[in-house]
């Protein structure tokens, strides 16, 4: 919660509570996998970390309470 306190967005984001955006990711750390541009679910999908393997795996992010990516699959029109 600091970083948005420290940035005045702590009103709708920062925590999960009632009436807060409620976006989050949800990470399998039992997972391995590489970073690449594309496996990215942005609008912009550079990244200087292309290549790097990471210990644990995005397997689900939620924004403003609804599902927009699970299990590598997208969508953003949510």
């Amino acid at each position: 919660m600091a970083p948005a306190r420290v940035w005045g967005l702590d009103v709708k984001t920062g925590s999960l509570a009632v009436g807060k955006d409620a976006d989050l990711t949800l990470v399998d750390l039992e997972r391995n996998d590489v970073i690449s541009a594309a496996g990215m679910h942005g609008l912009n999908n550079l990244t200087p970390y292309e290549g790097m393997h990471t210990r644990g795996a995005a397997v689900a992010t939620i924004v403003r309470g609804k599902v927009v990516m699970r299990d590598e699959r997208a969508d953003l029109a949510a």
